[in-house]
């Protein structure tokens, strides 16, 4: 079974093609086709899984000791009168120390985005990366949040620049020009003069 987990389907199916893989006497090797390869791997990953809930599955990792977590908003919680107060919003912020230590050595420029969609939540992944001494991407940080407004990220920005040891106005952000993005820049301005 460790082989459907490691390989790519292609590479499996050479394998059992070409009878690199002993197999019961049964199995006619030449019906296995790409669909099989697949279908058992998907049933592999399903039944290897610590939990098949995903809200279970995200706080099984928070409990873990070195899962890399900057903060953590669990949805659910009162809404609060206040319109800018953002803690009744699910959040999820990480940043490994080797993030930070990116972020507080590279961090002259800092890179944003948020992209959408890409789950079947609709959650916005907000993402800050820099670039290394040889013009290479690093992600520093990343946040999980179902909205992106100006707080959202003011809150992402602020944790991950306190985690870094980094001042957030000794820093060039390049971002989309989005309107979110420039309300987040000039509420973090305000509050930092």
């Amino acid at each position: 079974m460790q082989l459907l987990e490691y390989m790519e389907p292609l590479q499996v199916l050479d394998e059992l093609q070409n009878f690199r893989v002993p197999l019961p006497p049964t199995v006619n090797v030449s019906r296995i086709t790409l669909d099989h390869i697949y279908a058992l791997r998907k049933q592999w990953i399903t039944r290897t899984r610590s939990n098949m809930s995903d809200f279970e599955s995200v706080h099984a990792m928070l409990e873990k000791d070195n899962f890399p977590l900057l903060y953590h908003n669990p949805s659910g919680e009162q809404k609060s009168e206040n319109a800018l107060d953002i803690s009744h919003i699910f959040q999820l912020a990480v940043c490994s120390e080797f993030q930070a230590a990116m972020l507080r050595n590279f961090g002259d420029m800092v890179f944003m985005d948020a992209v959408h969609g890409t789950t079947k939540y609709g959650y916005f992944q907000l993402t800050m990366l820099v670039m290394d001494e040889y013009g290479n991407g690093c992600p520093v940080a990343f946040c999980m949040s179902p909205v992106e407004n100006c707080e959202v990220w003011v809150k992402f920005i602020r944790e991950v620049f306190m985690k870094a040891g980094r001042e957030i106005n000794q820093t060039t952000f390049m971002m989309d020009k989005s309107t979110v993005n420039i309300a987040a820049m000039r509420m973090l301005q305000v509050q930092s003069s």
